[in-house]
């Protein structure tokens, strides 16, 4: 399964920053009528799922992939996306101060906070930073594909 897993991931445009392995898969600024996400986890599998789960959805498109928080940010400056699912615990930056410095810069960057961690104020943490909504990685595909299209639809 991770062979497979890395020869896709291997077909896929790659932008890099500090050397790392962030993937892109669409260019800026495109695909205008579709909510444009970056999923930025630091776990492949997880990433993979979601990227999966959003890729069978009408008006849902995966343009970029984030390991980390800084390369998060980076991505987010390059592809503004509409909205960015990101992970709270990451290596070189965490998806807190990630999701502070993109709602910062950009404002009308959606950033839904999505986490396995069970520390009791994580979320409160994470819409403190900015997270428009938060959504553990233990909840239903359904779920987080309905989220994604509420908040889309909810932003005009």
């Amino acid at each position: 399964m991770f062979k497979a897993m890395k020869l896709l991931l291997q077909d896929a445009p790659v932008w890099a920053t500090a050397g790392s392995d962030a993937l892109v898969t669409a260019s800026p600024l495109t695909s205008r009528g579709r909510a444009r996400i970056l999923i930025a986890d630091d776990n492949t599998v997880i990433r993979y799922g979601v990227k999966q789960l959003i890729s069978q959805e009408t008006g849902l498109e995966v343009v970029g992939e984030a390991l980390n928080g800084e390369d998060a940010v980076a991505l987010a400056r390059s592809l503004r996306p509409d909205i960015v699912i990101m992970d709270v615990r990451m290596p070189l930056m965490d998806g807190i101060e990630a999701t502070s410095l993109i709602t910062e810069e950009w404002p009308e960057t959606l950033v839904v906070g999505f986490s396995s961690s069970y520390e009791h104020n994580i979320k409160a943490k994470m819409l403190k930073a900015g997270a428009v909504d938060f959504l553990e990685k233990g909840e239903s595909g359904t779920q987080l594909v309905a989220m994604l299209h509420r908040l889309w639809s909810e932003r005009g």
